[in-house]
């Protein structure tokens, strides 16, 4: 009998949370930031990760993150602690690997000594490998935490927010930064970066691949999905 009930009671709250998390699929009115589209599906089965809902544009493919909080707010002034594990000269050297041959273009481009401004710059190593590589690096990040780790580091001065930045760049780089920026916000976000640019400007942005083997393998368990 207990089982029975123990069985019922689990269906009931498996129900309860389905009925929630189609509430909160109704929430996100918002049009996809790629394609303009309103129509998703949700991920993992309706699984929270982080606190968030994942849900897939079905037309386009692009996954964003919502709150089950509606009235979450975007905090990042304590984000990174993953960032900032680790040798962290180890972990400039694989970013000097990983982005020579995007140097090399920029400063094919633009010259030896291009401006570039890396926008949610995080731990600062792209900044400094872009620094090291000849090129004037400025970053933009809201943690403070990794603001302070960037400064003892790598002597590496961030700014919190791109209003405290002065000048115009030859490139903007925006680096596994997007999917964190509210759908309601984004448009205006990208609009104030490349506001940064000059008139020959180029803009460099990437996001992880949700179609990935690793997050196939690994689902809401990836580093990446964190």
């Amino acid at each position: 009998m207990r089982i029975s009930r123990g069985r019922d009671w689990l269906g009931y709250m498996l129900r309860l949370q389905n009925e929630v998390n189609e509430e909160i699929k109704m929430e996100v009115m918002n049009p996809c930031f790629v394609c303009e589209s309103r129509d998703y599906s949700q991920e993992f089965s309706g699984r929270a990760v982080n606190d968030h809902l994942l849900f897939k544009c079905n037309v386009c493919g692009m996954v964003i993150a919502e709150p089950r909080n509606i009235n979450a707010t975007c905090d990042y002034s304590n984000y990174g602690d993953y960032l900032i594990e680790g040798n962290p000269e180890k972990k400039l050297a694989k970013t000097k690997r990983h982005y020579r041959a995007l140097f090399s273009q920029i400063s094919k481009q633009y010259g030896a000594q291009a401006s570039i401004l890396d926008v949610g710059c995080g731990a600062g190593f792209f900044v400094k490998a872009a620094e090291d590589f000849g090129f004037r690096a400025v970053g933009v990040e809201p943690s403070e935490r990794l603001r302070t780790f960037a400064t003892e580091s790598f002597g590496l001065k961030l700014f919190a927010s791109l209003n405290d930045v002065e000048g115009a760049f030859d490139v903007v780089s925006m680096i596994e930064v997007i999917e964190h920026i509210p759908l309601e916000v984004n448009r205006v976000a990208i609009c104030d970066m490349l506001k940064k640019l000059k008139v020959d400007g180029s803009f460099y942005g990437s996001t992880p691949n949700f179609n990935s083997l690793n997050i196939m393998i690994s689902k809401e368990n990836d580093r990446v999905v964190w």
